[in-house]
């Protein structure tokens, strides 16, 4: 996990910095181009990537001539000096890493020979976001901890956010303050059993744009009824699979099971307005204990009940359905500033939720790269530029909601590489 970063962490970046004069006393940066373009890609990144900035000098006489590129960090009153470099036969310039790593909003700008610079672009760095929950399957009224960092960590607040019926939107349940290091910790718990889709959100500051964690599942239980208990096999299964659900019926306010007692299991999605139904009967055996196999494509909320005796009810359980998602990149290699489109599938059918690419940060965690939207015929297509190179993990992430959990693809490994000047445009 990420701790702190300078910078301007290298020996040429700072020789850069003496070589060529401050701005902290110029005009205000400017916003034309004057025989100087700049381009920075990609345009948004989250905090720890680098960026790669180019452009090109116009007019005669642009062959090996000096360009040096200047920035203002969020929060600064001037432009300084990041480094220089020079043109080539055709008048083109980059920075391949304008800096390794950035991690707040900036502004850049080029100048050039003879008074020429570029207009001014804006660099958006979104802020990095972690999530931690202390269970992934807890119960009714038991607050689970959440723990997470956001990087950079310059303070504010953080929410804790649920996911809404509607799969598209988010509700704050609880905040929590970002401290020192940009570590937090929120407690939160439910009273209605049924899954949960959970993410922290960071509404930004004047240092990064707002972004959200990863999202995570957690499923919350009914504490379990005196004398009728219901457990599951499997709580989140995947599409097709099948789960057992059981438990032991015992004689009221005895520790003696009840054999021979017909048992009904009640289910129906979580959310839903439907009433409980019964879909499955069965006896207890030796020692009260009984038994149901469930299979679907759909969430359910299970209940097992006593036939014919009002009030002997075990607790509600969840079981949940994941999606299945297929992932299938246009091209497994790119440049810095290509584009590579990633595409699959998602079923059961989820029309119209959430779908997130995520790729894994230097630290190991999964970010959400960008979000899109589940097409009609339950495809997704998503386009991606690449700001650095190396080899890259990505995967796909489609939000839940009452009917499943949600899914994850299986990662896939796009390969990077630095561009030559010649081939920028």
């Amino acid at each position: 996990m990420r701790r702190s970063f300078p910078v301007l962490a290298s020996a040429g970046v700072a020789a850069a910095c003496a070589a060529a004069p401050s701005l902290a006393s110029a005009a205000p940066h400017p916003h034309q181009n004057r025989g100087l373009t700049i381009h920075a890609t990609p345009s948004h990144v989250i905090a720890g990537d680098p960026v790669l900035i180019y452009g090109h000098l116009r007019g005669p006489h642009n062959v090996d001539r000096r360009v040096t590129l200047y920035h203002r960090v969020s929060g600064a009153h001037a432009f300084t000096v990041v480094r220089s470099t020079r043109t080539n036969a055709d008048g083109k310039y980059f920075f391949p890493h304008a800096q390794d790593i950035v991690m707040t909003n900036r502004s850049w700008f080029v100048r050039g020979p003879h008074h020429t610079h570029s207009m001014t672009v804006h660099e958006r760095v979104a802020a990095e976001v972690t999530l931690s929950p202390s269970t992934t399957t807890g119960l009714t009224r038991h607050p689970i901890v959440f723990t997470g960092e956001v990087t950079p960590g310059h303070g504010g607040r953080v929410a804790l956010q649920v996911q809404t019926a509607a799969g598209n939107t988010w509700r704050t349940v609880a905040r929590g303050t970002v401290g020192r290091h940009g570590h937090f910790t929120i407690r939160h718990g439910w009273r209605v059993p049924g899954p949960r889709t959970v993410r922290a959100y960071f509404p930004g500051n004047r240092f990064n744009t707002a972004a959200a964690s990863d999202q995570t599942a957690v499923v919350i239980n009914q504490m379990q009824a005196p004398f009728f208990t219901i457990h599951s096999s499997d709580p989140v299964l995947a599409d097709g699979q099948t789960a057992t659900i059981s438990g032991v019926l015992k004689k009221a306010h005895t520790s003696v099971g009840d054999a021979g007692v017909t048992i009904g299991l009640y289910g129906h999605v979580p959310q839903s307005d439907a009433p409980f139904a019964l879909m499955q009967t069965t006896t207890t055996g030796a020692g009260g204990a009984y038994s149901f196999t469930v299979a679907g494509t759909t969430n359910e909320l299970y209940q097992a009940r006593v036939i014919g005796t009002p009030g002997r009810r075990s607790a509600l359980i969840f079981q949940g359905v994941k999606d299945t998602v297929t992932l299938t990149p246009s091209a497994t290699s790119s440049t810095v500033g290509g584009t590579v489109t990633f595409s699959g599938s998602v079923a059961p059918d989820n029309a119209g939720h959430a779908v997130m690419l995520e790729y894994r940060g230097r630290d190991g965690h999964w970010q959400v790269a960008t979000t899109s939207t589940v097409l009609p015929n339950s495809t997704y297509s998503i386009p991606w530029t690449f700001g650095s190179a190396g080899t890259k993990r990505f995967r796909v992430h489609v939000a839940g909601g009452p009917q499943n959990v949600g899914g994850v693809s299986a990662p896939v490994t796009i390969t990077v590489a630095q561009p030559t000047l010649g081939s920028l445009p």
